[in-house]
């Protein structure tokens, strides 16, 4: 196949016009807290990883790696390509981050792709094709391979639906997330911990947006802005397909083996379930606290929890427990007996005892849900159904799907082939 661009030279050709950005003002990566130019691998566009992927444009960036758009020389595809920097600092916990979510992720593909399954559920999960490591002048990097997908469902919420994604999308979003959901937790005894809109994307049956965005780069290449040794380019985005498909849950590299007993903190604060901010044991049901936690963020485009201390503004679990309590009624005593911590905003009956005050605006029912009558309440019975203090009284993926709001009248369908 004719490569994109040479690889031996780390720029395009000088005939190519592209908009070279200021240098002294940080972008992308460069963003990021404790940025470090040695941390990050130098990839250019034009460059082939492994004698077989060649760099066509750039994805995006995170706080620990940047994703490439890429074209897999052998096998004629395209892939996205997930190039992963270190941190050199000694014993940083930035540091322990990065390698403890590398080793998470591919252990995680590595024990879905050892279970041989029909399970419709794994269609609905992002696949790792490939992985490997790429040395630049002081570092090995860790590179990951996955299919390319064409946006995440926040993306989608924000430039086609208002901020706020309708119920016939959201009950399809969340019926692929709960068959991904009942998949890995039935099939593959993986807990996924990290669930939210940034981490479910899109796949789209118009695979012509992918060529063209390869072919894209010839006629308008991406702005950057040139170092010593080094390109920082801008990320740029697909087009809007002509149809979209699928949802697709990725991200693993917060996953954890084995659905039972675990402990300790984990899930982005405000999707935090009661269990792990009461320091108990934790398990799978603590996916489904997420699920029911986000799809209040899809269709009210707020966060169904905002657990900040009013003064100093940062995270408290104090205000996030009080908010609990408003949303869902105190908790049974059975589950605070669980809870070697709960004598800090509770007392041994379940009682409130915190200074910190139980709001009385809150409510499931006051929400701006932009649904009527018994729809309504179906929809708050299926909420309520993810959203319960013990996670014992937690439907699981597989009876969610069988919800009936979840199975109501709209125009979405699962397709019985997918």
């Amino acid at each position: 196949m004719t490569s994109l661009l040479p690889s031996t030279a780390p720029e395009p050709p000088a005939k190519q016009r592209f908009v070279s950005l200021d240098a002294s003002i940080p972008i992308e990566e460069e963003t990021m807290p404790y940025y470090n130019a040695d941390d990050w691998y130098p990839v250019f566009i034009g460059e082939v990883f492994k004698s077989r992927y060649q760099v066509l444009r750039k994805l995006g960036y995170g706080q620990f790696s940047t994703v490439w758009f890429s074209r897999d020389l052998q096998s004629h595809v395209y892939v996205a390509l997930k190039v992963y920097k270190v941190d050199n600092r000694e014993a940083s916990q930035l540091a322990t981050q990065i390698v403890n979510g590398l080793h998470r992720e591919i252990d995680a593909y590595q024990c879905m792709s050892a279970i041989k399954t029909s399970h419709r559920g794994q269609r609905f999960v992002r696949q790792m094709l490939d992985s490997f490591t790429v040395s630049s002048a002081r570092n090995t990097h860790h590179c990951l391979v996955h299919p390319p997908l064409w946006d995440t469902i926040r993306g989608l919420q924000r430039i086609n639906y208002g901020n706020r994604l309708p119920e016939s999308p959201l009950r399809g979003t969340i019926t692929y997330l709960l068959e991904a959901l009942d998949y890995l937790h039935g099939e593959c005894g993986l807990i996924h911990t990290d669930i939210k809109a940034s981490n479910i994307m899109l796949d789209t049956p118009d695979k012509s947006i992918l060529k063209s965005f390869g072919d894209g780069e010839l006629d308008s290449p991406s702005s950057r802005k040139i170092l010593d040794g080094r390109t920082i380019y801008r990320s740029r985005k697909f087009v809007f397909p002509k149809s979209t498909g699928f949802s697709v849950l990725c991200d693993f590299g917060e996953a954890r083996r084995g659905i039972f007993n675990h402990n300790g903190l984990i899930q982005p604060e405000i999707y935090r379930a009661p269990e792990v901010i009461l320091d108990m044991h934790w398990d799978y049901k603590v996916d489904i606290w997420m699920v029911g936690v986000m799809i209040w963020g899809l269709f009210e485009n707020k966060h169904l929890f905002d657990a900040s201390d009013l003064e100093t503004g940062e995270y408290d679990p104090k205000h996030h427990l009080a908010e609990m309590v408003a949303y869902l009624g105190p908790p049974s005593q059975e589950f605070l007996g669980r809870s070697k911590s709960y004598g800090v905003c509770f007392d041994e009956h379940g009682n409130w005892t915190s200074e910190v005050p139980v709001p009385t605006h809150l409510g499931l029912e006051s929400g701006e849900v932009n649904l009527e009558g018994e729809n309504k309440e179906a929809f708050l019975r299926f909420l309520r159904s993810m959203l319960c203090w013990d996670p014992d009284e937690r439907k699981t993926a597989k009876m969610l799907l069988e919800d009936p709001w979840l199975k109501g009248q709209g125009e979405f369908e699962l397709d019985q082939d997918e």
